[in-house]
């Protein structure tokens, strides 16, 4: 090889080194660049997970979901929480616990997990935030032991609950008006002489004998003679007369017994207690879709 090509290729490659090297310190200067602009531990990082929102209306899913799966409430109005806490009204730092026999206000630490906590006819409980829902959990060394986990979800359909509620037992009348509509309301037809009844979601009743409103029985307060059977109340509203039957669901049957007084033995004589007993006047409604 020549003198001169010899110069040639080594300044080819000491050019091509250069270059190398001038390309890898760009690369490094805006990798640094970019995370000095870029990300930076005083940033907020968006993830896709939810905000938690706790402003709204919180029912007791152990309740609302239990009782509407199973076409049953009495049995399920028997637990505990519902006596306090059968939904919650959260604004802000603030709820308002309304149950079947007390409401409850109570200031929440929304910086923590364990939000409040209730000690009332149903015991001692911590109300604890976990994933979106909040829980209802019995606290340790109860005298009665309840190890039952009471689930609430935020639930905007129950928005009505504390709106023109009643001056005792606030939301008594609104949760009667739920389950009206979500249980009972609908067309029948009846299966001895094929009459068609129907129950509209506002408690009218258009075909059942000489009555034109209805009412499930919720069981709130604490005057229950009907020995937690689940009662329907079904009223004239003309002549105030009124008259209270068993409900219970067979299939899309629904079967009406009639509630009579108890009578006792008092002194030798029969007497009419303060409790009612089941008679024998039974009625059979067929529900069918409209």
């Amino acid at each position: 090889m020549s003198k001169l090509a010899s110069i040639i290729k080594n300044t080819i490659f000491i050019f091509g080194l250069f270059l190398l090297i001038a390309c890898n310190s760009n690369q490094t200067q805006e990798i640094q660049k970019f995370e000095k602009t870029n990300i930076s531990d005083t940033d907020t990082v968006i993830t896709n997970k939810a905000e938690f929102k706790f402003n709204g209306i919180w029912g007791l899913t152990n309740y609302f979901d239990t009782i509407i799966a199973n076409k049953e409430l009495a049995k399920y109005r028997l637990q505990r929480p519902t006596w306090f806490g059968i939904i919650f009204h959260i604004k802000d730092s603030s709820l308002i616990s309304y149950g079947s026999l007390i409401e409850i206000n109570k200031k929440l630490n929304i910086e923590s997990d364990t939000l409040t906590f209730f000690d009332s006819y149903g015991g001692g409980w911590d109300l604890i935030k976990k994933d979106t829902f909040l829980i209802l959990k019995q606290k340790s060394n109860q005298k009665k032991v309840d190890s039952s986990i009471y689930i609430y979800r935020k639930r905007a359909d129950l928005d009505f609950m504390t709106k023109n509620m009643d001056k005792i037992h606030k939301i008594s009348s609104n949760v009667a008006k739920y389950f009206n509509q979500s249980l009972l309301s609908g067309s029948y037809q009846s299966i001895k002489g094929n009459k068609k009844i129907i129950f509209n979601p506002n408690g009218k009743l258009i075909g059942f004998d000489k009555y034109d409103t209805y009412q499930i029985g919720n069981y709130f307060g604490t005057s229950h003679p009907h020995k937690n059977l689940d009662v329907i109340t079904f009223s004239n509203s003309k002549t105030k007369k009124s008259k209270c039957y068993n409900w219970k669901f067979n299939d899309n049957i629904l079967i009406l017994t009639e509630f009579i007084e108890q009578t006792i033995i008092y002194n030798g004589e029969k007497v009419s207690s303060d409790d009612y007993i089941l008679g024998s006047e039974l009625i059979k409604l067929k529900h069918y879709a409209q």
